[in-house]
C-alpha cells in the first residue's frame, strides 16, 4: 500500500514538472487578436472619432516588419491638400500562457515585448507595437516635422524659381500646423482609450 501511494506521488510529482515545463516552453507566433478570438468594439468608439478611423489587416495593409496578422488602426488628417490616412496602432497578439514569441530572427522571450502590451486576461496577451516601428514619435509629431520640412522646401524650390508662380500655393506654416491639431485629439483618443475597446468576440455556434 504505501509502495503504491508512493508511486502515484512520483507519478502527480512528475505530471506537474512535466506541465510547468510546457508551459515554461510554450512559443507562439504573434498574429491578430482576431485569431484568438478578440477584435476592436468600434459600437464603444465615439462617433465623430469613428468617422475619421480605418481598420485593416494583414490584407489590406502592408508593413515590411510586421510578422503574422495584425490589425492596423488607422487615423485621417484632413487639410487643402486632402485626406491622409496615418496607422496610429499596430495590434498584434498571442494566448496568455506564452514564454516566448516566435520571429523570423529568432525566438524572444516575452518580457522583451512587456513595454507594449495594452491588454492581457485569462486567454489573451495584446500588444501594440506603434513604437517599436516608429520609436522617434508619435503620429501628430512625425506629421508636424513633415509638414514643417515640406513647407521649407517648397519655400525654397519657389524662390529658387524651381516652382511657377501659377502652382505656388502660399499657406502659413502655423496655419497648416494648427490644422494638425485634430490628429492629435485622434492620437490621444486611441491611446488613452483602444485598452478599454478590446473586446472578447462571442462564440461562433
Amino acid at each position: 500500500m504505501k509502495k503504491q501511494l508512493l508511486s502515484l506521488i512520483v507519478l502527480v510529482v512528475v505530471l506537474c514538472l512535466t506541465a510547468c515545463t510546457a508551459n515554461q516552453n510554450q512559443v507562439s507566433k504573434p498574429t491578430s487578436p482576431e485569431n484568438l478570438g478578440y477584435s476592436i468594439s468600434q459600437e464603444k468608439i465615439s462617433q465623430t472619432v469613428l468617422e475619421d478611423s480605418e481598420f485593416f489587416n494583414q490584407e489590406t495593409f502592408y508593413h515590411p516588419d510586421l510578422y503574422g496578422d495584425f490589425i492596423v488602426v488607422g487615423a485621417y488628417w484632413h487639410d487643402y491638400l486632402g485626406d491622409e490616412l496615418y496607422p496610429v496602432a499596430f495590434l498584434q497578439a498571442v494566448p496568455a500562457n506564452t514564454s516566448k514569441i516566435e520571429l523570423p530572427s529568432g525566438d524572444i522571450p516575452v518580457s522583451d515585448w512587456e513595454q507594449y502590451q495594452i491588454f492581457k486576461d485569462q486567454d489573451v496577451i495584446i500588444y501594440d507595437l506603434y513604437p517599436m516601428f516608429y520609436p522617434e514619435g508619435t503620429v501628430p509629431e512625425r506629421v508636424a516635422q513633415e509638414v514643417e520640412r515640406s513647407y521649407y522646401q517648397t519655400q525654397e524650390e519657389y524662390q529658387a524659381g524651381k516652382i511657377p508662380e501659377d502652382r505656388y500655393f502660399h499657406e502659413p506654416l502655423n496655419s497648416r500646423l494648427t490644422q494638425t491639431r485634430y490628429l492629435n485629439y485622434l492620437w490621444d483618443y486611441y491611446q488613452n482609450n483602444l485598452p478599454d475597446l478590446i473586446t472578447k468576440m462571442p462564440n461562433k455556434e
